[in-house]
């Protein structure tokens, strides 16, 4: 059903845009500027899975980086084909690794959720920077003030988080077994095998190796300064075909527009579509309409193509590698579900 309303809403995006015009103008593509930016999505897809595998090592996990990169892909397979994949995808990239070397699920998912606090917070800071540099330049910024508020909004949302899942994790700590107590004295006497889950013991000693994995890796300040760094290399590469599809279509667009577009249109991936299929197409054709004043139809275009570098080829990579070497996404989908809510002893 969601593949369906995704391609409903794709078939709906290409004909409100003129597909004709729109074809027309993928027509003149540069074919080798346009390979550049296979080849910097998949530049992105190796930092962020070297930011995992560092943090992973930092932990004391015993994985190779051959496994490590299997396992991110095989989670990345996930999220992008699964309709909430994105909004479930560090249980999903936690449970891949644990699958594939056989590695406490608790333990995985704190690296991993360190991980996705290091992306999470370059995006916030490169946003930042996106937009000072199109000031500097003189670049004619609709709804500046806007944009500022929404970026202070995702800092400050960012932070409340952190600070309910790090820094008073003693009171979300008693939060979480207090749902586990109540959930096991009401359906664990009605449904037996449903203790397995919400036995009390079990969620305490995984929320135990959680923070204990936490706190382990965040004393070594060089691997997360690495992983910082990683997550904002691939940031940047990840934001990079866009801006080399707008070149290739003949528009010189600075970098800080498209590197802007790409992290706020971002969000959209969120929608419960498969990979935001469609809802991200819309998203970031209305940013650039809005930031570049370019004409809808090569909007189009440099987004289609865009989105064949950043989702359908790292698609295609992270399949082939899940298909080979990985668990299969049906297995993992369903041990992802079932160790979100259980410690494995």
């Amino acid at each position: 059903m969601s593949a369906g309303c995704a391609g409903l809403l794709l078939v709906a995006f290409g004909v409100f845009f003129r597909p004709d015009a729109v074809v027309h103008a993928i027509s003149l593509t540069d074919p080798a500027t346009f390979a550049l930016g296979l080849g910097s999505a998949f530049v992105a897809l190796v930092c962020w899975s070297e930011a995992v595998f560092l943090l992973l090592r930092t932990a004391g996990v015993p994985i190779t980086r051959a496994h490590s990169f299997t396992a991110y892909n095989t989670g990345l397979f996930a999220r992008r084909i699964l309709p909430l994949g994105n909004a479930t995808g560090t249980p999903l990239l936690a449970y891949a690794i644990s699958r594939i070397d056989g590695v406490r699920y608790d333990r995985t998912l704190g690296v991993v959720a360190v991980a996705d606090l290091c992306n999470h917070l370059v995006t916030i800071l490169l946003s930042g920077v996106a937009i000072a540099i199109m000031v500097v330049l003189g670049e004619t910024v609709p709804s500046l003030d806007t944009i500022v508020v929404g970026v202070l909004a995702g800092a400050v949302a960012l932070l409340v988080v952190v600070t309910i899942l790090f820094v008073r994790r003693g009171l979300l700590t008693r939060a979480v077994l207090g749902i586990a107590r109540r959930a096991d004295r009401s359906l664990g006497e009605r449904i037996p095998p449903l203790r397995r889950w919400t036995a009390p013991g079990r969620i305490e000693d995984g929320l135990r190796e959680f923070y204990a994995t936490v706190d382990h890796v965040g004393r070594d300040r060089h691997a997360l300064v690495g992983a910082f760094a990683l997550s904002a290399v691939a940031r940047v590469c990840f934001a990079l075909p866009l801006y080399i599809s707008l070149h290739a279509l003949g528009a010189q667009v600075p970098f800080a527009v498209a590197l802007f577009a790409v992290l706020a249109g971002g969000v959209a991936v969120f929608v419960p579509l498969p990979g935001g299929v469609g809802s991200v197409e819309l998203a970031l054709t209305g940013l650039l309409l809005v930031l570049t004043g370019l004409n809808a139809p090569l909007v189009v275009a440099a987004v289609l193509l865009y989105r064949v570098c950043s989702y359908w080829f790292l698609l295609a990579v992270s399949g082939l590698t899940s298909t080979l070497y990985g668990p299969s996404v049906r297995t993992l989908s369903a041990g992802a579900r079932t160790r979100a809510r259980e410690v494995r002893e």
